[in-house]
């Protein structure tokens, strides 16, 4: 709550910007270990014949490190884009710049809630990895910083820091509704 209360105080919309995405950032390990979990649960449920396999066990292991290598930064803000609040229902606060880019992937349609899972998963990791981006413009804004294309342009920050700020006020809501033992997460 302190950055987000901080984040609306600040009138440099960069730094409005970095405060959100510390807000999104906080509450990524968890939405990972939820999909982690989930997973995992999913995997033990197999017969108890499986266990006797070694590629089965061999299996479980593989999950596991895929999962500890979502711990990278850009696999962090995406996990929240795709856990954390309702991105269909904030789309139309994104800036122009992500919507067009997520429309072209769309073939010009809008995103909505009948849109084809996949594409939504592909326009969420679409949308995270150009905040990504631009949170590394801001963070890394000195000379030798080499700009991708995909960063939000200063013109946009504005639009940028609405759609930041209802995305952070949806995460902590969802974030109050977790129960205890996921919330400990956060302090390990």
């Amino acid at each position: 709550m302190k950055l987000f209360v901080s984040a609306i105080q600040i009138n440099d919309p960069e730094l409005k910007f970095l405060n959100f995405y510390k807000v999104l950032e906080h509450f990524a390990p968890i939405a990972v270990n939820i999909e982690a979990n989930e997973l995992m649960r999913k995997k033990l449920d197999a017969p108890k014949s499986s266990f006797e396999d070694g590629d089965f066990i061999r299996s479980i292991f593989e999950l596991a490190n895929s999962m500890r290598d979502k711990f990278n930064d850009e696999d962090l803000i995406k996990a929240t884009f795709s856990t954390c609040f309702d991105f269909i229902g904030l789309f139309k606060n994104l800036p122009e710049s992500i919507k067009k880019k997520i429309r072209g992937h769309l073939g010009g349609q809008e995103l909505n809630y009948s849109t084809e899972k996949q594409k939504i998963i592909t326009s969420n990791n679409i949308a995270a990895k150009i905040i990504y981006k631009t949170r590394n413009k801001v963070v890394h804004a000195k000379s030798n910083f080499a700009l991708t294309g995909d960063e939000v342009e200063l013109k946009e920050m504005e639009q940028l820091n609405i759609f930041m700020k209802k995305a952070c006020s949806q995460s902590i809501r969802w974030y109050s509704r977790q129960p205890k033992h996921l919330k400990l997460e956060i302090i390990k």
